[in-house]
């Protein structure tokens, strides 16, 4: 960290420009390295109005065609996870393409329902950055990932990140996927602040989960029955997750209301996704 931080937005806008130009017109890793050393000379606050202008030409690497070296992939989130460390977002559109973004690096190009076969370097850094995002949600927006015109990405991002905690062989990408998955379900127990859901958000996190949870209960009981070379904190993470996801989703609160508020019309083949958590379905499950 730099001793004098930058406080005024505008001198930080001046000194951020050039450094943001050059990387959306040479998009290497030195000059993502060179922007993330600037970045640590901005304040908080400045940071914070700058937040879009900053995240713009990382972005834009991702998005660049082509193939990338990893080296450079990994620069581009560890300086992505440093803003979203030290800012909030606050737009939802932001939100939800960082979002969108972020699993895309996480999946297959080829099979985008399988992860990618990356190094484990690279898929720390890129789950490391989605955890940052999910804390950096501002206020009610986070909860908007959870209507139902969201559960096929949701359901997409569930899967993967269930898909790394299932099959990866390296530990710490299996612990930092089963934290994001606390993260998404907003059941983290880190030591960052956390957005507290209400009655409401709570039912619409159940509901929403409910669609998941036969998925999220078979791939947990295969990390949890695992391979015991795994290692003792996957084992409980694991656990953790499970049992965080099977408690709010069966909670009384939850099943005593009726999942009947879903305009299944203004949904079109979505509203098949959406589960409805009757007595047979409770049963079933």
């Amino acid at each position: 960290m730099a001793e004098h931080q930058v406080e005024d937005p505008k001198i930080a806008f001046a000194y951020l420009r050039p450094s943001c130009v050059l990387l959306t017109k040479e998009p290497t890793t030195a000059n993502v390295e060179a922007l993330s050393g600037h970045l640590r000379s901005i304040s908080d606050g400045a940071l914070q109005q700058l937040q879009d202008y900053v995240l713009f030409p990382l972005r834009f690497v991702l998005k660049t065609p082509g193939s990338k070296r990893e080296g450079l992939i990994q620069a581009v989130m560890e300086a992505m996870t440093y803003v979203l460390e030290n800012t909030c977002v606050q737009s939802w559109d932001s939100l939800r393409d960082l979002f969108s973004e972020l699993c895309l690096c996480l999946c297959s190009p080829k099979d985008p329902g399988k992860p990618a076969k990356t190094s484990e370097e690279i898929k720390l850094a890129v789950l490391r950055c989605l955890d940052a995002l999910m804390h950096s949600a501002y206020g009610d927006i986070v909860f908007k990932l959870y209507e139902p015109s969201m559960l096929p990405g949701l359901g997409a991002a569930v899967s993967l990140l269930l898909a790394l905690a299932e099959h990866e062989k390296a530990r710490r990408v299996q612990t930092a996927s089963l934290k994001c998955l606390l993260s998404l379900f907003h059941q983290c127990n880190c030591e960052e602040e956390h957005i507290e859901p209400g009655q409401d958000e709570r039912y619409l996190l159940g509901r929403t989960l409910a669609t998941f949870l036969p998925g999220i209960s078979q791939a947990l009981s295969h990390v949890i029955s695992g391979d015991v070379r795994q290692g003792h904190a996957v084992t409980v993470k694991a656990m953790r997750v499970w049992y965080k996801a099977v408690g709010l989703v069966m909670a009384d609160e939850q099943l005593q209301k009726t999942d009947n508020d879903v305009a299944a019309g203004d949904l079109g083949r979505i509203a098949e996704l959406v589960v409805k958590r009757t007595p047979s379905w409770r049963k079933a499950t």
